[in-house]
């Protein structure tokens, strides 16, 4: 559980946002083990030729996961999250980039990008006991501020600079984050 002020955030406080009825599927629920379930939408994936694909796109209490046909795709957990990137005005696109230090990030549009950001960086929070970094960036899309499977290869990053950072999006300031044990992480 981490507190600030009289402020609690914990598990138990987050809503569900099931918009396809992934609650409902018993073989879909069979694949996030007993998770909590949190989110659930379609939405686009850019992969690293610039194609998008529709996945099913669900965020769990233990991580996000990517789901085509009923399989997992890929699966990251909350704490390996290493920050968030969106596209902000002039930028006319919804979205975002979630970075994954240990491995390639992945890159997605939609409509409800603020909603799963903002469970992101909740849950990120309870997770660790930290804010997740958010970046902004104003370009058109976000391939530049994308690492790629390739990248990892050529161990190239494209992590956005402490410049595109913004603070006003952390929900706790750093120095007043108290994290004690919990077994919600």
């Amino acid at each position: 559980m981490v507190e600030s002020s009289n402020t609690e955030l914990t598990l138990e406080k987050l809503s569900v946002a099931d918009y396809i009825g992934f609650s409902a599927d018993a073989s879909l629920m069979a694949l996030i083990n007993g998770e909590k379930l949190f989110f659930a939408d379609k939405i686009k994936k850019t992969n690293m030729f610039e194609w998008t694909q529709e996945r099913t796109f669900v965020v769990t209490n233990m991580g996000l996961y990517n789901i085509h046909k009923k399989a997992i795709k890929r699966h990251i957990t909350i704490k390996d999250i290493g920050g968030l990137t969106k596209t902000i005005p002039p930028s006319k696109v919804m979205e975002f980039t979630v970075h994954v230090p240990t491995a390639y990030d992945y890159r997605f549009i939609s409509d409800r990008r603020e909603e799963i950001i903002n469970l992101l960086k909740k849950l990120y929070i309870i997770s660790t006991g930290k804010s997740v970094p958010i970046f902004n960036v104003t370009d058109k899309n976000l391939k530049e501020f994308t690492t790629t499977e390739s990248d990892m290869k050529k161990n190239v990053s494209r992590f956005p600079s402490s410049n595109h950072r913004n603070l006003k999006e952390d929900l706790f300031p750093q120095d007043k984050l108290v994290r004690s044990e919990s077994k919600n992480a």
